[in-house]
């Protein structure tokens, strides 16, 4: 096996340019990170535990326990990000990276290339390695960048586009304040490339030290706005003074990361000591006099966060009103749930713009579709291409079609699953078609058999409901479906919709993904034995079923009327 091949569980944290560029990995052997800075974290790791790469071993490789990001956090500095990382890391459940040094290196290296692509999937790349979850309780992964990122979101959020970002500020005046204490490496002329930045130093003295720092900060509050302005509806706003309630509160809510008493307990304790020295009480700074020199920037940073303000007390987010699936695509629910798998998206369309001129099979529910829907079968019944129906759950008569055996990259995702696979397809929904609402029964993780569904392609113009709960199910991903509940889907992109679609058998291992990443079945009362039935539809399905005509429709149709009528008379 090559260096490269056996990759799991490490990290990259550095990208060397040149005209071989290499990767430098480091193992942080399972323990979960809890330094205020990334960095701060590998002083503990032994110098046995690094590794130098070349790139590809970054961009050619999947990590089948990567979580894909719940949020990414972007701020002006020192106006308590850190503290905000510092409250989320006492979850045993979130995997918070604050400010790792690769995110600064592939960016910067990213602005040298010419192709907007490979930017993109460098990124992707790196953010997906970064995401592995280091024990099997972490279920969110949360990404604080570097503050000169800050003109980097557009392209974060061009990769992706369904992960919202936060982003934190303060008085103008507070935050250069505490760099004349203390300046960060932004702030002294040379030290990192803030050159992306909207900012101009070309006419500050090598000696002025505070213009310097004034016109970095000049350049974040211009791009916190320019952002801010141009993404109503991914940006949210946090000042430093919704701090540290607001963590615990409207974020844990917009994430969906459902906290205990004990999590809260801990959060709470945590905020009252220093953000990057946790044995320190909080004590709030002193503020620096100022020349008067200087008092024309700081009014005219005053006047860019007054701008903020403005656009944060118009914009209150919440967990119910910022986008169009309402954030329910983080909403834990028993008729769906996100896995902590994600899959390589470039290698998973590579697959199959492989297999995309086979012989795809219209599916065999033609009373929910008028042609749009067809499979392709990855595993099938005795293994025949000719055949992508799922009529039986019996393993045994499931095998590996000739499409499987030529596509690498799937058969790697199907081998991650350590338990029983019945079928796998890739099921396509072309541009501008729908699959009518339905059911299928005994596909429900408490039934033993479940569902699951990898979208290799896929637009945010697709809408899926399932159980009447509009859900988001992005590139890449692993969600549970329970198709025991009625869904349907509309696909009103220009583009084919397609998902791999693996049925297979609950077992100890699968059963303990879906415990430990915070899987809770919702009780509810069914009173017609079947979710789809109600007192709205029910005389409807009563009359179609005696219409049927054969007896066990009858005896159903009877057993229906008589729930019925006694509903009736106790109500």
């Amino acid at each position: 096996m090559k260096e490269q091949d056996d990759l799991q569980g490490w990290y990259p944290i550095d990208l060397l340019a040149g005209d071989q560029p290499q990767v430098v990995w480091v193992n942080l052997q399972g323990r979960p990170l809890s330094q205020p800075f990334f960095f701060d974290d590998l002083r503990r790791v032994p110098k046995a535990s690094y590794r130098t790469l070349p790139l590809d071993s970054l961009t050619e490789r999947g990590y089948s326990t990567s979580l894909y990001p719940s949020a990414f956090i972007f701020h002006v500095s020192r106006c308590g990000s850190t503290l905000m990382t510092q409250q989320l890391m006492q979850s045993a459940r979130c995997h918070v990276l604050s400010e790792p040094p690769i995110l600064e290196a592939v960016l910067s290296y990213g602005r040298k290339l010419s192709s907007a692509s490979e930017r993109q999937k460098l990124l992707y790349c790196a953010i997906t390695a970064l995401g592995q979850s280091l024990t099997p309780r972490q279920t969110h992964c949360i990404i604080k960048l570097d503050c000169w990122h800050l003109a980097d979101l557009p392209l974060i959020q061009q990769v992706f586009p369904d992960v919202p970002c936060f982003l934190l500020y303060r008085e103008p005046e507070k935050i250069f304040a505490s760099h004349q204490k203390q300046p960060g490496v932004q702030m002294v002329p040379g030290l990192v490339d803030t050159g992306a930045l909207p900012m101009d130093t070309s006419a500050i003295p090598i000696a002025d030290l505070a213009g310097y720092q004034l016109e970095v900060l000049h350049g974040l509050f211009t791009s916190a706005l320019e952002q801010a302005e141009h993404e109503p509806v991914a940006l949210k706003l946090i000042n430093y003074h919704q701090l540290p309630d607001i963590t615990t509160q409207a974020f844990a809510q917009a994430i969906a990361l459902d906290l205990t008493e004990q999590e809260l307990a801990a959060m709470q304790q945590r905020s009252r000591k220093h953000s990057k020295h946790h044995t320190n009480d909080f004590k709030q700074e002193t503020e620096k006099a100022f020349t008067s020199c200087y008092q024309a920037r700081l009014e005219s940073l005053a006047a860019q966060y007054q701008q903020l303000e403005t656009i944060r007390s118009q914009r209150q987010w919440s967990v119910s009103s910022d986008c169009p699936f309402q954030d329910k695509e983080f909403v834990m629910t028993d008729a769906y749930h996100k896995l902590p798998m994600t899959f390589d998206v470039i290698r998973l369309q590579q697959d199959l713009a492989c297999l995309q001129d086979n012989q795809w099979l219209e599916h065999i529910n033609t009373g929910v579709h008028d042609g749009g829907w067809t499979a392709l079968p990855l595993r099938a019944v005795d293994g025949e291409v000719g055949n992508a129906a799922v009529v039986e759950m019996d393993p045994e008569r499931y095998q590996s079609t000739p499409y499987l055996e030529q596509s690498d990259y799937l058969r790697e995702v199907l081998a991650s699953f350590d338990c029983t696979l019945v079928s796998a397809r890739l099921m396509s929904l072309k541009a501008g078609q729908e699959i009518r609402r339905h059911t299928d029964m005994d596909l429900c993780f408490e039934d033993g058999c479940v569902r699951l569904h990898i979208p290799v392609q896929t637009h945010p113009d697709v809408i899926f409901l399932i159980n009447d709960q509009p859900i988001h199910f992005g590139e890449g991903e692993c969600w549970y479906m329970n198709a025991n509940y009625p869904h349907q889907v509309t696909n009103n992109s220009v583009i084919d919709r397609v998902h791999l679609v693996i049925d297979c058998l609950v077992n100890a291992w699968l059963e303990n993904m879906f415990v430990c990443s915070g899987y809770k079945k919702t009780e509810t009362v069914c009173k017609y034995g079947d979710p789809s039935i109600t007192d709205h539809n029910v005389l409807q399905v009563i009359e179609h079923l005696e219409a049927l005509g054969a007896d066990v429709a009858f005896e159903m149709a009877k057993k229906l009327r008589s729930i019925w009528l006694n509903s009736q008379k106790s109500a």
